[in-house]
């Protein structure tokens, strides 16, 4: 590569001139001849940075310093390139490029720091890829800090280089990034000699915003494992290394005054991240005998800092002090639990974590969530539980305060601007609580709560936020708390039930509620109760503001109680006739007091009595239904569903989901107990009473997919309920499956069509059904997956299409083996492989293994095993191919295993040949890539080959693949 500064054109798409002129459009607004607009010439840029013409058109951009915008572009490109399409260079253009970049650079350096900034990411990404720069992080020191004003930009370099060695996208290869490691390992005392030097010279000038990016830069070298424990024994490189614990103190203005506000922040704010980083780095505590207490004494030694910084309000610096403790406290958990009060394991740590907690500010005591979680696990397995109980107790209790809202109404989600914020607040503190609870026996947290309730309410300045906070905290221990418990829960159950509902602020009443449907485990053995809180309930549910908490509790009580609450069924049938009516009532409340309701219905002994109420349910949904559907014609929308329309927030009447989601809940959880001398199933009628509604959404929201979705939800539960009973009506379900996929093929048909193989697959009578039903699909499906982007756009099809295929193997494999859809199938299922898609990945392999398992266990059905995968081009060698490529080169981490199972199924049926289509798997991997990096050696991929034959296990294999693939990525 030439990197020429002619301006001439470059090819007779793209050119010097034409690129400027387009950016100029893009950020200018300037338009010199008229024939371009901002988006037609934001496509063409896209289009030229992917050119390989757009190097060198970069390279004379930066090179005649065009304008600022031009020159931005420039360098984001250049970055761009070096990043994803290094290979497109070839290796001898490689020394070209890196002198250009260091001349733009200096060129550069006293412009626009967007333009530096990408810069210097560009030589950065440069000098981990390219495989002739030897030594670069030295020749980067040597070149850059000869020259004053380029050592910010230096440590912009040493910044990043650290971060960019594990960025994915570079796909450096553990071969290389060990070479790079290696490499700065060499280098790692000189790097903190420059460290210390440079902070000595900042500091003596008063240049704290140079010392301030070099204590940046210092701390993203620690992830990098590259400093150990006696690089720190000279005294300039001891003082590096605490140097960050001054700038969080702010002791670093006493020689040279007070910092700005902004730079003062951010010193602070930079040194807890280095801090974090380097305590991370050094969680094998014994491995650094010399550092660790050096940081652990520097860090207690803060708390003055802290204090001082309480006083002043200064809540920035607490936070920063906060998350230097927390950082530290997660290293020295082994210390802690396992030698506690012995050395490291100073509990004065807890006690520094405690006093966070306590702070006014939630944000502080939020940051410590993340080590008490871990904390509490790690307890959990030590010998020394007891000592640590009253700790953990007293963050329960100094999370109180932090739990009560802030505002009257910040529980319903209105009138408080930090509402979701203080929401996800109480989430973390239920996940921590619930962790607690292994720990200490719930009766004691209870006691401890119930202590502090009648603490605050005999307190002059009592505060009903305060009592909210606290029966929040106990709707989390309650559900732990021993049956047998008849001191506390007692007198808590008849407080809540005693509180005044007209003069109880609104937060207060739903956390009561909430409670209460906590407590129906309890209460169902302490049936005494139940009589004094059902009344609650009831009267709940007219305030519309309460009725969706009173509504949820309600379905608890039904769940858990269902024996007694068959005593008040009929009520029970009115409430869910008339709670439609109520404005108040969100779903999620609706379809969990409707799953009680159901679960009662079920136990009841007379199975006309059964088949009634499930029709009286059902009808109120169907009402409600056909009440949207005539809306939507009414408003002339019998087709198209754009924006949400039909079913977004303001779809209103006309939006058929949330009657489809309870008749779902109605189904899924109806599960009668029928006799032997049950005729039919109780829920057919109402099956049959239903479908002409279903049908009727189906027709009349064809291409809206989340109707569809829900509604395929439904019939999915009405066929789990029923299984076989429902057997009348399928062929009904299949004439309208197969008209509505061909018409829109959403991807939840090929689901549905799924579920009825597996419940009536086995049935002789029907299989032959469901294989034309499976082929007719197959026509709308391959259409969809075989065109243009279609597996990317449309992964979930995939997913499904071979979950239904799966289904077949599982009840009738005779009969999709002997399809002629098979073959087609199977090129799809190669051609998934590699899909950006989780579950379709494991549906795809899934539907594999359960073949090769078939030709492997099954005698009858190992012929057509056998001659899918003796067919030389899209046979077991294109399958282990495609396994090995995609394992190695596209597939997630989460993914490999799934792939790991196909290839060890494929062994199992001859190992000698699939050897052999491993073997040749292997050699077609870009073993060196075009720029010259060596991504696996000949006796790694050997090593492999042997390894992969020989895996013993599905495990083995797999932890294979993943080591394999980490050469690649």
């Amino acid at each position: 590569m030439t990197m020429s500064s002619e301006k001439q054109s470059t090819s007779d798409t793209y050119s010097y001139t034409s690129v400027v002129e387009a950016v100029g459009v893009l950020y200018n607004n300037s338009n010199g001849n008229g024939h371009l607009s901002k988006e037609s010439a934001s496509q063409w840029l896209d289009g030229f940075q992917k050119s390989i013409y757009s190097w060198q058109i970069c390279n004379d951009i930066l090179q005649h310093n065009t304008d600022l915008s031009c020159c931005y572009f420039a360098a984001q490109t250049m970055r761009s390139k070096i990043k994803y399409q290094f290979h497109e260079l070839p290796p001898n253009t490689h020394h070209d490029l890196k002198a250009s970049l260091f001349s733009h650079l200096n060129s550069q350096s006293r412009t626009s720091p967007q333009v530096v900034t990408q810069l210097c990411l560009a030589i950065a990404d440069l000098a981990l890829q390219m495989v002739q720069w030897r030594n670069s992080l030295q020749e980067i020191i040597v070149t850059l800090s000869r020259d004053g004003h380029l050592m910010d930009n230096l440590l912009e370099i040493l910044f990043v280089m650290p971060e960019e060695i594990n960025n994915k996208s570079l796909r450096l290869g553990q071969n290389r990034r060990r070479e790079l490691i290696g490499e700065w390992d060499q280098h790692r005392l000189e790097l903190l000699d420059f460290f210390a030097s440079c902070l000595s010279q900042y500091e003596s000038a008063g240049n704290w915003k140079l010392a301030n990016k070099l204590i940046g830069t210092f701390g993203q070298w620690w992830s990098v494992g590259v400093f150990a424990d006696n690089d720190f024994v000279e005294q300039h490189r001891m003082d590096l290394l605490l140097a960050p614990f001054r700038f969080i103190a702010g002791s670093q203005t006493a020689t040279a005054g007070s910092l700005s506000p902004d730079l003062a922040e951010s010193a602070h704010t930079t040194a807890a991240e280095c801090l974090c980083s380097a305590f991370y780095a050094v969680e094998a505590v014994d491995l650094y005998p010399t550092v660790v207490p050096a940081m652990v004494n520097a860090a207690l030694g803060l708390e003055p800092a802290y204090q001082a910084s309480v006083a002043a309000e200064d809540t920035s610096r607490c936070i920063s002090i906060c998350r230097v403790w927390s950082d530290m406290a997660q290293s020295l958990t082994p210390k802690l639990t396992n030698e506690p009060n012995v050395g490291l394991g100073s509990l004065r740590t807890l006690d520094l974590l405690l006093t966070v907690v306590g702070h006014p500010c939630r944000e502080l005591a939020e940051y410590t969530l993340s080590f008490w979680y871990s904390f509490a696990a790690a307890v959990s397995v030590s010998k020394s539980k007891e000592l640590f109980q009253p700790y953990m107790e007293r963050v329960v209790v100094a999370l109180v305060k932090h739990c009560q809202c802030a505002s009257p109404n910040s529980t319903t989600g209105d009138a408080d601007q930090d509402t979701t914020g203080f929401h996800e607040f109480r989430e973390r503190v239920t996940e921590l609580l619930e962790d607690v609870l292994y720990l200490v026996e719930p009766e004691r947290l209870l006691c401890t709560m119930f202590n502090l309730l009648k603490e605050f309410e005999a307190s002059s300045s009592a505060d009903w936020r305060l009592t909210e906070a606290v029966l929040f905290i106990l709707c989390i221990i309650v559900s732990e708390v021993s049956s047998q418990e008849n001191e506390v829960t007692p007198q808590l159950l008849h407080a809540v039930l005693s509180l005044p509902p007209d003069s109880t602020p609104i937060p207060l009443q739903l956390t009561g509620l909430t409670f209460l449907g906590k407590m129906a485990v309890w209460v169902n053995i302490h049936q005494e109760f139940l009589g004094a809180v059902f009344p609650v309930l009831l009267n709940a549910l007219s305030n519309p503001e309460l009725v969706s908490a009173s509504a949820s509790a309600l379905g608890q009580y039904c769940t858990f109680c269902k024996t007694q609450m068959q005593s008040q069924f009929a009520g029970l049938l009115q409430v869910a006739e008339t709670l439609p009516n109520n404005s108040g009532l969100k779903p999620d409340a609706a379809q969990e007091l409707l799953c009680g309701i159901t679960q009662v219905l079920s136990r009841l002994p007379d199975e006309q009595q059964i088949t009634a109420g499930l029709q009286r349910l059902c009808d109120v949904q169907v009402a409600g239904l056909e009440a949207a559907l005539a809306a939507r014609i009414a408003a002339g929308s019998r087709s198209g569903c754009s924006g949400g329309s039909c079913c977004g927030p303001n779809a209103g009447k006309a939006n058929p989901i949330p009657w489809l989601d309870c008749l779902a809940t109605l189904f899924r959880e109806f599960h009668p107990n029928l006799s032997s001398s049950s005729e039919s199933h109780p829920g057919l009628p109402v099956m049959r009473a239903v479908w002409p509604s279903i049908e009727r959404t189906l027709a009349q929201y064809p291409d809206c997919m989340r109707v569809v979705e829900h509604t395929c939800r439904v019939i999915r539960y009405q066929v789990r309920c029923l299984k076989r009973s429902c057997a009348p009506l399928l062929p009904q379900l299949a004439d309208r499956i197969m008209l509505s996929y061909a018409a829109c093929p959403h991807s939840c048909f090929l689901y549905l069509a799924g579920i009825l193989t597996d419940e009536f697959g086995e049935d002789s009578t029907c299989q032959v059904g469901l294989l034309q039903l499976l082929e007719a699909m197959m026509g709308p499906t391959l259409a969809t997956l075989e065109s243009g982007r279609g597996l990317a756009q449309n992964p979930d099809m995939a997913e499904d299409l071979f979950r239904l295929c799966t289904r077949f193997l599982q009840r009738c494999p005779g009969q999709l083996l002997a399809s002629r859809a098979l073959p087609t199938i199977w090129q799809l299922a190669l051609g998934s492989l590699s899909a950006e898609h989780r579950d379709a990945v494991a549906s795809v392999t899934k539907f594999l293994q359960e073949l090769l398992q078939l030709g492997q266990h099954n005698q009858q059905h190992r012929e057509p095993v056998l001659a899918l995968l003796s067919d030389s081009e899209q046979g077991g060698a294109a399958l282990t191919r495609v396994l090995v490529h995609a394992s190695v080169l596209q597939l997630s981490s989460y993914s490999v295993p799934d792939a790991a199972e196909v290839l060890h199924s494929l062994l199992l049926l001859d190992q000698r040949t699939v050897s052999d289509w491993i073997g040749a798997a292997l050699l077609q991997l870009p073993a060196t890539r075009p720029d010259g990096l060596v991504q696996a050696t000949p006796d790694q991929i050997q090593h492999f080959h042997r390894t992969l034959a020989n895996s013993s296990d599905v495990s083995d294999m797999s932890r294979q693949l993943q080591q394999l693939a980490r050469l690649f990525k």
